[in-house]
């Protein structure tokens, strides 16, 4: 059966097919770039994580306050990462939501367990730090 529909009708619906095609595109590229940015936002929250923990573990096994420089950065910035990924997962599901915020409680117990550690070994309790690492209550790591 073929539709007999005047040209100018034809060439309007076919631009209107031709939008809906474009803004569906648009639509799946700004999804795309939106999860890639979430994706960066949680690995930068890892890589921060695990500079941390690479400098409390440096200094408590050497003494060498050196060795928590990576620490020192990553705990200035982690912060900030956490931000632009709360705002990157604002309007996602509440599920997603809820991933963000039991991330940011576990990083800031991982935190809280190795600034323990760090400031034992400040104090002199090399044991100490390396028993509460090694109890699993927090990062082995110190200073």
């Amino acid at each position: 059966m073929r539709l007999d529909v005047p040209p100018v009708s034809t060439g309007c619906w076919r631009n209107e097919v031709l939008l809906d095609v474009l803004r569906t595109d648009a639509e799946d590229c700004c999804a795309h770039s939106e999860s890639s940015t979430i994706q960066t936002n949680t690995s930068d929250v890892l890589k921060h994580l695990i500079d941390m923990e690479t400098g409390q573990r440096g200094y408590l096994l050497t003494g060498d306050c050196s060795y928590l420089q990576p620490y020192t950065d990553a705990k200035s910035t982690i912060a900030t990462d956490f931000a632009a990924l709360r705002a990157g997962l604002a309007h996602r599901t509440e599920h997603e939501l809820s991933l963000e915020l039991q991330l940011e409680s576990l990083a800031k117990l991982k935190q809280a367990e190795m600034e323990r550690t760090i400031s034992l070994r400040e104090e002199g309790y090399r044991r100490r730090a390396f028993k509460l690492g090694d109890a699993g209550e927090g990062t082995d790591g110190d200073c």
